[in-house]
């Protein structure tokens, strides 16, 4: 019983089906990571590591120093170029 249900398994993972489906997203997901949109994630995850943090439960972003500052800016203007990407609109300043 075991055996027909390995068989079983192995022929849905072989099916052809399955195998184009498999292929056309492998297609996708290469012509994303191809996309301006996948460049501009990434460049936002790295300014994202270059951020440095005040306190260790990572409450305040450190600008005292001039590196602090440098990635903090750079932080904010992958995720400004992403907000014009993705056609995302400000809200106003009211709540202050």
């Amino acid at each position: 019983m075991f055996l027909k249900e390995e068989e079983e398994k192995l022929k849905i993972r072989k099916s052809p089906e399955k195998q184009k489906r498999l292929k056309r997203d492998a297609i996708e997901i290469n012509l994303f990571k191809k996309s301006i949109y996948y460049k501009t994630l990434k460049e936002a995850d790295g300014a994202s590591q270059s951020v440095e943090f005040k306190f260790d439960d990572g409450t305040k972003i450190e600008l005292d120093s001039d590196q602090g500052q440098e990635s903090a800016k750079k932080l904010l203007k992958s995720i400004e170029k992403l907000f014009m990407m993705l056609e995302i609109k400000r809200e106003p300043r009211s709540y202050r």
